[in-house]
């Protein structure tokens, strides 16, 4: 009788553990997979930035009144219609109408929400905090990006509806509703970078308060100018035809001046609040190369349609100036190093040779806007030899 019990001991402690491994033997899928995957690399301040903006008062009044006004547009729309004659016109009126409203919550709210959020770190001092955790600058101004981003997502979501309806009218057309929108959230993009940058680059109260009232003004310039692009040149005239080869070299250096400025941007804003004795110029003159080499792609395409032998001034005075500006700011690094920099430099020879510019110091900034420099004019003194032949 005494063996009865501990048998059913035993095999409940067997029943168990075979439980346990099978268990812990399950084969997860590719969704558990690619969710944990995503929930390792969205920081802790992409989830803190995004219920705190979605909480915020700013956020509800701007959500709820961005309904109102799209509603009271779109009725006053139909009701100045006359028609099935005015059909073409209502539905441009209403698209730019829908556009000039997105513009205000894409090139106001985020970008000036975006630069107060990173403000607001260091006038609350949570920055030396945040600082010190495990998470990397990069992570930390991604995250505020991200919040942003999630933010441009729900605004949209308002005005995506009416802005599809009126592909239903005549007189719009498919490509004017992809280019307006897709224009509109590049510039806003840009901005909310711009405002993270500026949000880093504040010492002082005083100085953010200067900044925030330039920055402000700037964004509803940009807002006017935004309004005037829609009416003019996107709803009534449209973009013409983008399909040729000079309208393509256009687009793209638009999309490659600004999105590499955007990164670099970026770049300099995660370097601002990293610590000081930490390697911050290494990414930036990546980041700057990069950009260099977007330049000559971009000349290379303009090349092949419109010939400057006589106007070869032109992109080099633009490369002077921009080495020349970010010369200055290569040569006011500070050229102490810390050990932890110096554990970093290339040791050999090689790889001095290639990659000891890209290390921080004022002399090394100095050799890097000047290798740059004249490496550039090389390039287009070789296009323009190589388009006489």
């Amino acid at each position: 009788m005494s063996e009865l019990p501990v048998n059913l001991q035993a095999g409940r402690a067997d029943t168990s553990s075979k439980l346990k491994l099978r268990i812990a033997s399950e084969k997860t899928t590719r969704l558990d997979r690619f969710n944990d995957w995503t929930s390792e690399f969205c920081s802790s301040i992409l989830v803190k930035e995004t219920r705190q903006a979605l909480k915020s008062r700013q956020f509800v009044l701007t959500y709820f009144l961005l309904l109102v006004v799209v509603a009271i547009w779109t009725v006053l729309c139909f009701a100045w219609s006359r028609g099935d004659e005015n059909i073409a016109e209502l539905g441009r009126n209403l698209l730019m109408g829908l556009f000039m409203i997105m513009g205000f919550p894409l090139g106001i709210i985020i970008p000036f929400a975006a630069y107060r959020s990173l403000v607001r770190e260091f006038e609350d001092g949570t920055i030396q905090l945040i600082s010190i955790t495990t998470m990397r600058p990069s992570q930390i101004v991604i995250g505020k990006f991200g919040s942003a981003i999630l933010q441009m997502l729900v605004y949209l979501s308002v005005l995506a509806p009416c802005v599809l309806f009126t592909y239903l009218l005549r007189g719009v057309s498919l490509p004017q509703i992809l280019w307006g929108v897709a224009i509109g959230v590049s510039c806003s993009i840009c901005l909310t970078i711009l405002g993270l940058f500026l949000g880093g680059v504040i010492n002082s109260r005083a100085m953010g308060i200067g900044i925030s009232v330039l920055f402000i003004l700037l964004l509803g310039w940009l807002f006017v100018m935004w309004c005037s692009f829609v009416s003019e040149v996107l709803v009534w005239r449209g973009l013409g035809d983008i399909a040729g080869p000079d309208a393509q070299s256009a687009i793209f250096g638009c999309f490659a001046f600004f999105g590499s400025t955007a990164a670099l941007l970026l770049v300099a804003a995660a370097s601002q609040i990293s610590f000081a004795a930490d390697n911050q110029a290494t990414r930036i003159r990546l980041t700057m190369l990069i950009q260099q080499l977007l330049f000559w792609a971009f000349l290379g395409m303009m090349l092949q349609v419109v010939p400057f032998q006589n106007e070869v001034w032109v992109p080099a005075m633009f490369i002077g100036h921009y080495w020349l500006i970010m010369g200055f700011l290569m040569i006011g690094e500070s050229p102490r190093r810390s050990r932890r920099v110096q554990r970093t430099l290339p040791q050999t020879l090689v790889m001095r040779s290639v990659a000891g510019l890209l290390m921080p110091g004022p002399g090394r900034g100095f050799l890097f806007a000047m290798a740059m420099l004249w490496s550039s004019g090389g390039v287009v003194l070789g296009m323009v030899l190589f388009q006489d032949q």
